[in-house]
């Protein structure tokens, strides 16, 4: 306690206790004012301070300073000041209260409080708090960015008045019940997006966190949609569909099992009940080997194997079964996915198709021994037959210088009729032959030029070119892989047909090009020449069919078969197109 005049502001008396603890004696401090030990205010504050109480506007004022103690430390006080007057004198009296222990806690809790809104900012879950009217206590960071409220829009405002659209939400009924029980509870609620409320009782109302979960929801969502695409697999396919839980030791199979082994199956059991049922006793050892191999190794994503189940009515048939190895981050594997395919009929087609393929081994070979045989026959007989035709010949040439002058015009004639069917027999024989050996030889594929096969032909036949006065455009043509014994006497064919069946009194014209397609060149021959009638482009390719008098343009009709015949032999097509007394265009095919 302090008195001190209201004129000189120098103390009259200060008890035991502020002595003590000001550190000054009873003279000391008698000589002192209480601007002296308050170092926040200087004189005419402190007058300004104390004027109320002199102009008598209040009776008592109470504030909070500091006092300095002797030694300079100093202390924090809260003053009560009263002006009085005993004997005409006035005096003022002060009550001191040293709020050391208080400015502390208060310190403490201050600190305490910014430690709690550090931590409830820092926290990844959004936070706010109510009284028990639903007034707005506190709201963290995190609720401000989720809710899109700023905190001081809705600080110490009901939260049904902020967000009224949500009064209808859980939210609203689980908090009353918070309210009402004092037990926590967990819940998740809709507002824009999904969330997990966790809301605890606290003194003076609730405590909320919650947390953004939209993510969980489309996992969930996700999850479900593959539930629910994999059964409608299960149940689309003919597949036996399994599902094995490698960590919690769980199987789980589809209905497919049940047509694989014609019983109803169990559908959900541990790894030893799998193999209880209807697998080939022999191949169990070998299928668990190798699973037991491909789960090992950390690098290996899929696992395949073939084996053979019973089937209760139908016997034993043959799977193959596929299966995809899930591993976690270090390469254990954790679960596998795969599907048991019934390949029991494909394995009887394979065998039979194997089967079916050794017969027609047989049958080629037979072939080829009869074609031999057949090209042996027709060498044979083609020299036997043209025997004869070289003795007609010879007789005929040797009646006619022997006794050429004295037989008249009509026995010359005969002679040459003779002589030229002689020849004309002897060329039909030789093309049969020819055409015999047609598309029968198997030769060897290799690079062709056929630029290089055109040139050679027009060097062969550059007599009848010259006598001819034949023209050539060559349009470019690929160089291609086949057979090129086939291939030259297939385009010599064709080149020949175009030389021969020309217009009288008017130069031929003929062009050879290539069109490229996806895996084939089409190669086309053009002459400008007589034409052939739509009617007869199917004839024209069989063996001996002529269109023509052998006194308009010679030949036995076998140029375009033996063509034809190659063209078979490769593969490939040929067909023509022509407008009578136009020109015609033969095309034909041939892989690249």
């Amino acid at each position: 306690m302090y008195i001190f005049d209201a004129k000189t502001l120098k103390f009259n008396y200060v008890n035991h206790c502020a002595l003590l603890n000001l550190g000054y004696s009873s003279e000391e401090i008698k000589e002192l004012t209480p601007v002296d030990i308050k170092p926040n205010y200087a004189l005419d504050d402190f007058k300004k301070l104390v004027a109320p109480l002199i102009n008598h506007q209040e009776n008592k004022i109470v504030f909070f300073t500091i006092h300095q103690r002797k030694n300079q430390s100093t202390y924090p006080v809260e003053v009560h000041l009263q002006l009085v007057e005993e004997r005409g004198i006035q005096e003022f009296l002060a009550i001191i209260l040293d709020i050391t222990d208080r400015k502390k806690a208060e310190i403490d809790m201050l600190n305490a409080l910014e430690e709690k809104k550090k931590i409830l900012e820092s926290i990844g879950d959004a936070f706010f708090a109510m009284d028990k009217n639903y007034k707005v206590t506190y709201w963290n960071q995190t609720a401000e960015k989720l809710l899109h409220v700023k905190k001081d829009n809705i600080l110490n405002k009901n939260l049904w008045d902020v967000f009224p659209d949500a009064i209808n939400l859980p939210s609203y009924h689980n908090y009353k019940k918070v309210m009402e029980t004092g037990e926590a509870i967990t819940f998740e609620d809709y507002y824009g997006k999904w969330f997990e409320v966790n809301a605890y009782p606290a003194e003076d109302g609730i405590s909320v966190f919650f947390r953004d979960i939209d993510y969980k929801k489309e996992a969930e969502l996700e999850i479900l949609k593959a539930n629910e695409r994999f059964q409608k697999v299960a149940q689309a396919t003919a597949d036996a569909i399994w599902d094995w839980d490698i960590a919690n030791d769980q199987f789980y199979r589809t209905d497919g099992f049940e047509a694989l082994f014609g019983y109803e199956v169990k559908k959900n059991f541990k790894e030893a009940e799998f193999w209880q049922d209807s697998f080939y006793l022999e191949d169990i050892p070998k299928v668990k080997g190798s699973l037991k191999k491909a789960l090992a190794d950390t690098t290996q994503e899929y696992w395949q194997a073939e084996y053979r189940v019973h089937h209760q009515t139908e016997g034993i048939k043959t799977v193959i079964d596929k299966g995809i190895i899930i591993r976690d981050e270090s390469g254990k594997a954790i679960r596998m996915v795969g599907a048991m395919t019934d390949i029991t009929e494909r394995i009887k087609q394979e065998q039979a198709v194997k089967e079916l393929n050794i017969k027609l081994q047989k049958h080629i070979k037979e072939l080829e021994l009869s074609n031999e045989q057949l090209e042996q026959f027709a060498f044979i007989n083609s020299h036997d037959l043209q025997e004869p035709l070289r003795m007609i010949t010879s007789f005929m040439n040797q009646l006619q210088r022997k006794y050429g002058g004295v037989l008249d015009e009509k026995a010359h004639q005969y002679i040459h009729f003779a002589t030229d069917g002689a020849r004309r027999m002897k060329q039909i024989i030789l093309d049969l032959l020819e055409y015999s050996r047609a598309g029968n030889a198997m030769e060897d594929q290799i690079e062709i030029d056929l630029n290089e096969l055109f040139a050679q032909y027009k060097i062969l036949r550059r007599k009848v070119i010259q006598e001819k006065d034949v023209q050539f455009i060559n349009h470019g043509l690929p160089k291609i892989m086949g057979p090129i014994a086939a291939l030259t006497q297939t385009l010599h064919s064709l080149l020949d047909n175009a030389v021969k069946y020309t217009k009288q009194n008017e130069p031929p014209l003929i062009e050879i090009s290539a069109q490229e397609e996806s895996d084939h060149y089409i190669i086309q021959i053009k002459d400008h020449g007589i034409g052939i009638d739509a009617k007869f482009f199917d004839k024209i390719f069989i063996i001996f069919q002529r269109l023509h008098d052998k006194e308009q343009f010679d030949g036995t009709g076998l140029g375009l078969a033996v063509a034809k015949k190659h063209v078979d032999s490769w593969g490939g097509k040929i067909w023509v197109e022509s407008t009578l007394g136009k020109g015609s265009s033969f095309y034909f095919t041939i892989k690249k």
